[in-house]
């Protein structure tokens, strides 16, 4: 399964977005990759993922671990939202909220699930990338609601850059969660020595990710031709936008 950078709805502008508290073990220089926990120094290797039109959310051969670690906090809240780590215990709700909605999954790498066996394998793959240091796949909540999981971001760290993907589900469009949380990972990745590009992609007709990449802060780089396959849209590869914000 695999993801690309995308969102599903509409997303308002919102009033504020909080600035990004950083972990006290973020950029910790330890051989770790994406993550700040020592591990061995890996291959490139390509990653394996779900919605941005979301992010494993895209696929890249150029994940590997890095000698000066960007790590994303377990668990982290913007101005409405509160982040944390997946685990394989999220597999039931990811299922009942999204990952077997048509309407969701339009844009995906991946098709409607059709039982949560699939929902539960496809996030102990997920889930493992913390491990490896490939991606921080997190689940969201609104803090006013805080047993409702709305959905998914899926940072994947690079050897100078994090490309994103999420997907959310149907009841959360339309209320800026997109465009705050994005906002909050681009500035924290875009303030760490060792990122220099932040990266997210969306099919062509995909109007609603594009209008969340440009209120991140994003610049449309360009046309991708025949860049991803989205099979719930086309039995062969799309057209796709990238946007890019660097320093």
């Amino acid at each position: 399964m695999t993801w690309a950078a995308t969102t599903y709805g509409r997303d308002r502008p919102i009033a504020a977005v909080q600035r990004p508290r950083r972990s006290s073990r973020c950029g910790a220089a330890r051989h770790c990759g994406h993550s700040c926990v020592a591990r061995p120094f890996l291959l490139p290797t390509r990653g394996s993922a779900g919605n941005a039109d979301v992010a494993d959310c895209a696929g890249s051969s150029d994940y590997f671990v890095m000698s000066t670690a960007y790590r994303i906090p377990d668990e982290f809240e913007t101005r409405r939202y509160r982040l944390r780590r997946v685990t394989t215990g999220d597999a039931s709700a990811i299922f009942n909220s999204y990952a077997a909605d048509v309407a969701v999954t339009r844009y995906l790498g991946w098709r409607p699930h059709g039982d949560s066996s699939v929902t539960e394998d496809f996030i102990k793959s997920v889930a493992e990338e913390w491990r490896t240091g490939k991606g921080f796949p997190l689940v969201v909540f609104p803090r006013d609601d805080p047993d409702n999981l709305i959905g998914m971001f899926h940072p994947h760290v690079g050897r100078f850059k994090v490309n994103y993907g999420y997907v959310l589900a149907e009841r959360a469009w339309g209320y800026g969660c997109a465009t705050e949380v994005l906002t909050w990972l681009v500035e924290h990745a875009i303030t760490h020595p060792s990122i220099h590009r932040t990266e997210a992609f969306c099919d062509v007709d995909n109007r609603a990710s594009s209008r969340v990449m440009e209120k991140v802060g994003m610049t449309r780089e360009g046309l991708l031709s025949r860049y991803f396959l989205h099979p719930n849209v086309s039995k062969t590869p799309r057209d796709c936008f990238m946007y890019a914000k660097v320093r």
